[in-house]
């Protein structure tokens, strides 16, 4: 299924516009046991499962990255290559992710910060992503 029409929700747009940039499909006979969806995987997966444990209910994948998103379909997490985690923060909490190490995330959109994966402290990263997953739930855009 089309990642855009799985997770319509406009603020998704900056996001799967770099997503898809680095996407490529796989066919059905040449898909492997670590591809997510139709998209040929991104992310190492131990970083996949390292994403969806902070929050396993919510887990998902977008051209062949794994995300987090809400059920109202805005994305909230992902992760990629071998070591990044990215969650969209609001303000004043992406500031202060800033402060406390996380880089800013342009490419993904304005909202968006990346995590060194393994050199965060894990509490550190559920709490980040469950005030990411609280932003999401917001009633703006």
């Amino acid at each position: 299924m089309d990642p855009r029409a799985q997770y319509p929700h406009r603020k998704n747009a900056p996001l799967f516009e770099c997503l898809q940039k680095r996407a490529t499909s796989q066919p059905v006979g040449e898909r492997t046991a670590y591809d997510i969806d139709e998209y040929e995987v991104h992310t190492h997966p131990d970083l996949c499962d390292f994403l969806w444990s902070l929050n396993p209910y919510l887990k998902g994948a977008a051209y062949g990255y794994p995300i987090l998103s809400e059920p109202g379909g805005v994305i909230f997490g992902v992760a990629t290559g071998t070591s990044f985690l990215a969650l969209r923060l609001p303000e004043p909490e992406r500031g202060k992710a800033v402060l406390a190490g996380a880089q800013a995330a342009p490419d993904l959109g304005q909202d968006w910060v990346f995590f060194p994966a393994w050199r965060t402290d894990a509490v550190a990263l559920k709490e980040w992503c469950r005030k990411a997953h609280a932003g999401s739930l917001s009633k703006e855009g």
